[in-house]
């Protein structure tokens, strides 16, 4: 991507919060569990005479849960969607964007705002900024709200969805690629966007600002790590308790689908507790630490050798991060590095017949007291970062031989 030459009082350009998007991973998580979820319903209804009560349930529930697993990842590649071009001409928000979808009967107006809107927003905010970037489609996601209302028709209501599905993954293939020309990994000298101030940091000030360290959001991931790995649990004891009855044949089928559903739960759940912990891992690499982001979280998936890791990758982050603040002299405060201890003994037990259910359980109070702590430690470091780079820039004496830097984009 390439953009015009930007005045520092220009209103438009390369936003410090634009995300890179990683098309495979939500254009797969977007289109394969949406696509089962339409092919089981169809699946009920050309066996509708060879399936019991109990299998057509079954299927129903299964075809559900697909769909919610899919609707999360439709809301995050949503909220980056709008997160790119907020200091642009933005109708809303990435929370409103997302938020009013789920407000009954609003959500159906509210739609082509966040779809189709988008699309207006994004290209009015190209052409603003002077950017030379492709512009995205405006009737692909109009047609995409207009298929959305014509899926609760009887009878066509399938074949809409198909539509929908299709080109849905055509326009979030466009979009995502739109979103990633803004990407510009960060040069030497960058940048950094602090609402109190906005100054050139050089390489030697890395000790006080580690460019990778980010601003976590917890209400956002402990909710996404708790709520499915939770209902998960809850599935899996109904599930065992439905299996198990003898003289109750008939809740088989529902058994099972539990089982599924909370298998699908705990995917989820492990899926942003991986990210999440990468996130931890980045924040301290330029400190003491013992492993990488990516070994932390691809270690774990190592059958056998993830009982030994799983201490190194939460007890260890614990160790590390105290090891950070000391030898850096941060003024934040320490994370418990009993609790990650114990959540990796638990883990251990929780494949223990009988007491697994309460060691999960406990894991996850415990997982969500850990994680609380460890989001608020790396958000301190973020926070402590930028103030140590104000305060450095305020005591450093001014000199006018140097040119000025403007923002790289």
């Amino acid at each position: 991507m390439v953009a015009n030459e930007t005045n520092e009082g220009s209103s438009f350009g390369r936003s410090a919060c634009v995300p890179f998007i990683f098309k495979g991973l939500y254009l797969t998580m977007i289109a394969v569990p949406f696509g089962i979820s339409l092919l089981l319903p169809l699946v009920i209804l050309a066996k509708k005479n060879s399936l019991n009560s109990q299998d057509r349930l079954a299927l129903a529930f299964g075809s559900l849960i697909f769909s919610v697993l899919g609707v999360v990842f439709l809301c995050i590649l949503l909220h980056k969607l709008w997160t790119a071009i907020q200091d642009g001409p933005a109708r809303t928000t990435p929370g409103k964007a997302v938020g009013f979808m789920f407000i009954p009967f609003f959500n159906f107006y509210w739609i082509f705002q966040a779809y189709w809107g988008w699309a207006i927003d994004y290209n009015e905010y190209r052409r603003s900024a002077d950017l030379e970037t492709n512009p995205v489609s405006e009737s692909t996601p109009l047609a995409i709200c207009v298929l959305t209302f014509c899926s609760f028709i009887p009878f066509v209501g399938p074949f809409a969805s198909f539509a929908a599905l299709v080109l849905a993954i055509g326009f979030f293939n466009n979009a995502i690629d739109a979103i990633n020309a803004f990407y510009v990994p960060r040069p030497k000298q960058t940048t950094i966007r602090n609402p109190k101030s906005r100054r050139n940091v050089n390489e030697r000030d890395r000790f006080h600002y580690d460019e990778s360290t980010e601003f976590i959001s917890k209400g956002f991931y402990l909710s996404l790590i708790a709520g499915p790995l939770g209902i998960s649990l809850v599935m899996s004891v109904v599930s065992l308790a439905m299996t198990s009855s003898r003289s109750r044949h008939d809740l088989q089928g529902a058994g099972i689908a539990f089982a599924c559903g909370g298998l699908i739960c705990s995917v989820l759940g492990v899926v942003f507790l991986c990210i999440l912990l990468h996130k931890l891992w980045t924040a301290i690499q330029d400190g003491p630490a013992r492993t990488t982001p990516g070994k932390a979280v691809g270690f774990l998936l190592i059958p056998f050798f993830n009982f030994y890791w799983i201490f190194q990758a939460y007890w260890g982050w614990a160790v590390d991060y105290n090891k950070y603040r000391q030898s850096a002299r941060l003024d934040v405060n320490p994370v418990s590095e009993g609790l990650p201890l114990a959540m990796c003994i638990l883990t251990i037990c929780s494949f223990i017949p009988v007491i697994g259910l309460f060691a999960s359980l406990a894991n996850i109070v415990l997982g969500l007291i850990f994680f609380n702590s460890a989001i608020n430690g790396v958000n301190d470091l973020f926070v402590v970062q930028l103030e140590g780079i104000d305060s450095e820039m305020n005591a450093r004496p001014y000199d006018d031989s140097t040119p000025p830097m403007h923002d790289a984009y």
